[in-house]
């Protein structure tokens, strides 16, 4: 009697925890606002600029942690690399495409940030040459923060 009570104490506790759980992670309110991104540029190493003729593209989830599922809940924000001012802030659409409009050739900074400070900050050197014939996307690879292994862009 006393081993069955004892049981289901354990589960009726691991059941409240679960709950708990489930409760605090549905509630979760971001912790980044779009409206005050900041430049950041924390690469050790800055990767040649990805040279494209428009900024649109789609943010995922890298592939080694996950299916590289589109992210939405994130803020891509477009800074002057001269100046290092904010021209624009999209947040991409349910399949974590976004796209940025009427941008003048010159060299940026494209900075993705998880709204609710899971994945490392992206930041992708880009330059827009407008008159190039060639039209590529930019995939941004969202990715836990870790030594040498962090969130980066690419072109498709």
């Amino acid at each position: 009697m006393y081993k069955k009570e004892g049981a289901l104490r354990i589960l009726f506790g691991a059941s409240i925890v679960l709950l708990i759980g489930i409760v605090s992670i549905c509630a979760q309110r971001p912790i980044v606002s779009c409206s005050k991104v900041k430049y950041e540029s924390k690469n050790q190493v800055d990767p040649d600029p990805l040279v494209v003729r428009t900024i649109s593209g789609q943010v995922l989830d890298s592939p080694k942690i996950g299916k590289g599922e589109p992210i939405s809940a994130v803020c891509v924000a477009l800074f002057s690399e001269k100046t290092k001012k904010l021209v624009k802030v999209v947040e991409p659409d349910d399949h974590g495409n976004f796209k940025f409009k009427s941008i003048k050739n010159g060299d940026f900074r494209l900075v993705v940030i998880d709204i609710y400070g899971g994945f490392c900050v992206a930041n992708v050197p880009l330059t827009v040459q407008r008159g190039s014939t060639e039209v590529r996307t930019i995939t941004v690879h969202m990715r836990y923060p870790a030594i040498d292994f962090c969130s980066f862009g690419d072109l498709q």
